[in-house]
């Protein structure tokens, strides 16, 4: 028999932030300890939150083989890896001051808009040893300002959101963002003519629907638009998307949760537009014959399974303003209500957007509504990933594709 151990530990210190002043603090601490037991390509697991007793969770563990639940694939063995970040944990006092400096710039210079929700610092330690040689250790420490905007004159729940997540606490870059947001927001220019524009996003915001066709499971069972495409260019050349899981950028574990470290980090799915593998876990890598792509997940007192890992996409090389190449652009900021179809089409309206000429944000556009096809946005009409940040101290880059828009 093997025995595999999770050991979770989740600390958080958030500000309820309410009509742009500091409502409540509240701080939790929570640890959490799985034990996952294997004999006869069968698994038993238990868990408990909170302080816990390794042989009494072992005892209860060894008890839920009796359910039959099938394991029977080998545990990673001898690899012993941690990860944790240069910086140490920003101060509580520290965090609030920051807060408070950033709620009081905006109180004096957008005074005709109310800010809410929450500031959050962030401890996390993660861990999976295992019987046969595998010690896996991760550690990391953040904070997030995630703000949503109303202008006080509007008759919406809120018109905006402003989020940032980071390893360095610096006010000023945040205050000179937010105040932009809601410069641009006051500035209301119309849409020149319906047609063909770049629209672009901050993040991922297209790649749900690819991401579900690339699930490791769907794929074998043949329920996937990418199904037998392996090696086929399918995208464009431009186009390389890859499972992340580097802590630096993803914030997270760099290990998944069956024990498994990729190559540096990360592991090619999609490659020159050429599809290379959909992401799996053990059991789907093994039942369809797949490469395993390390995209397990579980509860700390649950069974792995496949979970749509982490992702991101290469550059381009080129700024936002490179990628346009003199175009006008759209900068969606909230879209909602809208999705793909089955087959690939997708359509939505925009809640919120931005013009973009010269690569610079010049005023809010009216509602709109853009539409495109899954092959069409990751083919032929893929512009890129940007170099350039969204703003100083955030982690996200510009992402440009060619969509149909139109006004509502």
């Amino acid at each position: 028999m093997e025995k595999e151990i999770v050991k979770i530990r989740n600390k958080e210190f958030s500000i309820n932030i309410v009509q742009t002043q500091i409502d409540s603090i509240r701080s939790k601490d929570i640890e959490k300890t799985g034990i996952r037991v294997y004999k006869d390509g069968k698994i038993g697991v238990a868990g408990k939150l909170g302080k816990s007793n390794e042989v009494e969770l072992t005892g209860k563990a060894e008890h839920n083989l009796a359910y039959g639940l099938s394991y029977p694939y080998p545990l990673n063995s001898e690899l012993k890896m941690s990860w944790s970040p240069e910086h140490n944990p920003l101060p509580q006092k520290d965090f609030v001051k920051g807060v408070e400096e950033v709620l009081a710039f905006l109180r004096e210079k957008q005074p005709g808009f109310s800010f809410s929700h929450k500031a959050y610092l962030f401890e996390e330690m993660y861990s999976i040893r295992n019987s046969c040689g595998l010690d896996l250790n991760f550690q990391n420490n953040s904070h997030a300002l995630a703000l949503t905007l109303k202008e006080k004159s509007s008759s919406n729940i809120m018109d905006g959101f402003i989020y940032y997540q980071g390893n360095q606490l610096k006010p000023k870059a945040f205050c000179d963002y937010a105040d932009k947001y809601c410069r641009i927001f006051q500035n209301q220019v119309d849409l020149p003519s319906e047609g063909e524009y770049p629209v672009v996003v901050a993040g991922y915001n297209f790649f749900g629907k690819l991401m579900q066709e690339l699930n490791g499971m769907a794929y074998g069972m043949g329920s996937s638009l990418l199904s037998g495409k392996i090696g086929q260019k399918i995208f464009s050349e431009k186009f390389t998307l890859f499972q992340n899981s580097d802590p630096v950028t993803t914030f997270d574990t760099f290990f998944d949760d069956e024990g498994t470290v990729n190559k540096d980090f990360k592991y090619d799915l999609i490659k020159e537009g050429v599809l290379v593998n959909p992401y799996t876990d053990k059991k789907f890598s093994h039942q369809f014959n797949l490469p395993h792509t390390g995209a397990a997940g579980s509860a700390y007192d649950g069974v792995p399974g496949l979970r749509m890992p982490s992702y991101a996409v290469e550059g381009s090389g080129k700024t936002l303003k490179e990628l346009l190449g003199g175009e006008r652009g759209i900068l969606v900021l909230i879209v909602s209500g809208g999705d793909f179809t089955p087959e690939g089409a997708y359509a939505s309206p925009v809640q919120l957007a931005y013009l973009i000429e010269n690569g610079e944000w010049v005023g809010r556009l009216p509602q709109l509504q853009i539409s495109s096809h899954l092959f069409k946005i990751f083919g032929e009409d893929y512009i890129g990933r940007s170099s350039d940040k969204v703003f100083e101290l955030s982690q996200k880059n510009y992402f440009a594709v060619k969509m149909n828009v139109r006004k509502i």
